[in-house]
């Protein structure tokens, strides 16, 4: 996955086997996510990260 407008933009980061992820040091803002895996339909989110917590945003791809 790739974060591909906003803050934090050209970021990039794979899932583990049971499909979790995390970004590390990322400014706040708001930011567009696109979420992709052969086989599936592209999927992008937009996500506002407000401060140093713990956020979560969880996707579910489509096969195509």
């Amino acid at each position: 996955m790739e974060i591909v407008a906003g803050a934090n933009t050209g970021q990039r980061t794979t899932t583990g086997t049971d499909g979790a992820y995390q970004f590390y040091n990322l400014q706040t803002g708001t930011f567009t996510l696109r979420f992709s895996k052969t086989g599936f339909v592209t999927t992008e989110r937009t996500f506002t990260l407000t401060g140093s917590q713990f956020n979560s945003l969880d996707v579910t791809l489509a096969a195509s």
